[in-house]
């Protein structure tokens, strides 16, 4: 399971992931995370921090980048999985405001949407 697709199963059970500095704070209901989901955040930890950390247009870290634009779908914000070289479609209404507002800077910079 790549790191989008963690953070939008563990969000769609009610789990809150929030980046402070170099932790990862986990705020699950009792009883939500198993054995194999607490495993999948110790692996995922790095590229979580990194995509739950502000943005910075640009930001660069040994080749990999995180970015953000609108998607062709209306509705929708694509997310760049720097792990994996991939783009995402996810539902705007489920992105955090600091995404939506590098998509909305990437858009009027010009960049690809």
């Amino acid at each position: 399971m790549n790191v989008l697709s963690l953070y939008r199963d563990l969000k769609q059970r009610g789990v809150i992931l929030e980046a402070d500095g170099n932790r990862l704070k986990v705020n699950a209901p009792t009883g939500i995370l198993t054995k194999e989901d607490r495993e999948a955040l110790f692996q995922a930890k790095t590229a979580l921090l990194k995509m739950l950390s502000p943005p910075i247009a640009g930001y660069e870290d040994d080749g990999r980048r995180f970015d953000a634009r609108l998607s062709r779908h209306p509705g929708y914000t694509s997310l760049y999985d720097p792990v994996h070289d991939e783009w995402h479609d996810f539902p705007t209404k489920d992105c955090y405001p600091s995404i939506i507002t590098l998509a909305n800077k990437r858009r009027e910079k010009g960049g690809a949407s």
